[in-house]
């Protein structure tokens, strides 16, 4: 054979070795380099994260995440609240996650509740994903109940159903009380926007105040007749002379309240970053969507995943939230809708604990960042919510008082 010939030869036994040894010269996926990054979450569940991380490392094999129980204090990727969103982006501290959004098919922002990632948008850019959205909930306890006879709550109820259920269940004798506030911001406040009432103008983009809304001062004012009318929730006087502890959260776990609320991700008495609870409830609790008022909004908060802005493997940080955004997370309502809605999530936390997250997500409103902007105003507010439960000013007073301070400030 010519030359040509035997340059033919070796060329067609060199492929052959090539599609023999490595299935194909032409046309291969190189094998993609081992990174490493670091993920940071203070609500850090070893167990369930561990447990994510092994179905990712099969996905992703050259991605190696190392598990940590914090902030973002040296961390590529980690959980970051709205409220401190701003101040993180002003502070050059993330990456825009918009180049990842757009290419990336799992990651649908319609899929999102409402308002959710809006959250995370500052100027125009996406800096964080959406992981959980909290909401004020209310919890009863099942053996009072049973006990005084009382007909458990049902999602759909109203405030007259409340204060009449709370009126059923009071027991002076037995220092049992129909209802008591575990906190004395959020209970008000909650109380507040879902009888129509508001202290923003917006929550979402606030420019004032505003506490002497006649409905926010009629709100307040409902609020306090559980106390210094109707008597069936304990004032703090009451809470402090009380056998049950002195709080009104010590009267939860001693059995002596039939009725409470608090965040949907603090059920059975877990700690999360919206408050803590010493330690498990006790009792056969209960939990429905806060009672409506035409009008009125329920409370919720969101958390999201951010990346840093000198993590050096962005494109895996990426991967690892795209990841995490489809799995069922603990404690707060997944942020995606069809998480939410699905089986598994019913599967997950029981059929009552659904039906009340998504009864409560169906007129949730937000919390927004923008409330940090009115820091020195909501102290008045607070003064006024203490004088209001001590008996000491009536709602109107208190109420007309803060705006003034507020707008004189």
């Amino acid at each position: 054979m010519g030359e040509g010939g035997d340059g033919r030869l070796i060329g067609w036994v060199v492929g052959l070795v090539c599609v023999a040894l490595v299935g194909g010269c032409v046309g291969r996926t190189p094998t993609a380099e081992p990174v490493s990054i670091v993920f940071a979450d203070p609500q850090m569940d070893q167990a369930l994260f561990g447990g994510w991380l092994a179905l990712f490392q099969e996905r992703y094999p050259h991605i190696a995440v190392e598990l940590r129980a914090g902030g973002s204090e040296e961390a590529d990727v980690f959980r970051v609240s709205a409220f401190e969103l701003s101040e993180l982006v002003e502070a050059g501290s993330l990456r825009s996650l918009g180049a990842f959004l757009e290419p990336d098919p799992a990651v649908d922002l319609a899929d999102y509740y409402p308002g959710s990632a809006g959250l995370f948008t500052v100027q125009g850019q996406v800096w964080a994903l959406p992981v959980g959205v909290d909401v004020v909930v209310a919890y009863y306890n099942r053996d009072l109940f049973d006990q005084y006879g009382v007909p458990y709550p049902e999602a759909g109820w109203t405030w007259d159903d409340f204060l009449a259920t709370a009126m059923a269940l009071r027991d002076p004798g037995e220092q049992v009380f129909g209802y008591a506030p575990t906190d004395a911001t959020f209970d008000p406040l909650s109380i507040i926007y879902q009888r129509g009432g508001r202290i923003l103008d917006d929550l979402n983009a606030p420019t004032r105040t505003t506490f002497d809304d006649p409905l926010t001062i009629a709100a307040l004012d409902w609020y306090a007749g559980l106390m210094h009318r109707h008597n069936v929730a304990p004032t703090q006087q009451q809470a402090r002379e009380a056998s049950f502890g002195g709080t009104a959260r010590a009267g939860v776990y001693r059995g002596k309240v039939g009725m409470w609320l608090a965040w949907l991700s603090q059920r059975g008495g877990s700690a999360d970053a919206a408050g803590d609870w010493p330690g498990e409830w006790e009792m056969r609790w209960g939990v429905v969507p806060v009672p409506r008022h035409e009008g009125g909004a329920t409370l919720a908060m969101a958390d999201g995943y951010a990346i840093a802005a000198p993590a050096e493997h962005p494109d895996a940080c990426w991967q690892w939230i795209s990841f995490l955004s489809g799995q069922m997370q603990r404690g707060a309502v997944p942020a995606r809708r069809s998480l939410a809605e699905s089986d598994a999530y019913r599967e997950q936390v029981g059929s009552e604990v659904a039906d009340a997250a998504r009864g409560s997500l169906e007129r949730a409103v937000l919390l927004s960042p923008g409330l940090m902007a009115f820091w020195g105003d909501l102290e008045y507010f607070g003064r006024a919510l203490d004088s209001v439960s001590r008996g000491t000013a009536t709602a109107e007073e208190a109420l007309v008082n803060a705006q003034r301070h507020a707008e004189e400030r």
